[in-house]
Formats: structure tokens, C-alpha cells, sequence
């Protein structure tokens, strides 16, 4: 399987972000949680679909 560099790289990064908060998951979810908050992204919150359902019997 080939490697993808875009993959690796961001693989790279979170295990750096993983080793400088010591492994604690807890922190790691709180970092995350505190650059979300930092950041000017707009969040798009859209109402629940209803699934489709399975035709029985069709291909």
C-alpha cells in the first residue's frame, strides 16, 4: 500500500500534539476543544434526516 504524504503528515502532528500532553486523552480532548473555541469557523447545524428505507425484494 502506498503511503499518502498528506496522511503521514497529519498522523505526524497528532502524534506530537499526543506526546507533548503526555498521552492524557483528557487534555488531548481539552486542547481540542479550547482550539475549536479559538477559532473563526462557521459551524453549519443541520436537522436530523430521516433514513430511507429498503426497498425489499429490488436491486
Amino acid at each position: 500500500m502506498e503511503s499518502d504524504p498528506v496522511v503521514a503528515e497529519v498522523r505526524a502532528v497528532r502524534e506530537q500534539l499526543a506526546a507533548r500532553l503526555g498521552f492524557r486523552l483528557h487534555d488531548i480532548v481539552k486542547e481540542a476543544q479550547r482550539q475549536d473555541a479559538a477559532g473563526d469557523r462557521k459551524v453549519v447545524r443541520l436537522p436530523p434526516r430521516r433514513p430511507i428505507a429498503a426497498a425489499v425484494g429490488t436491486k
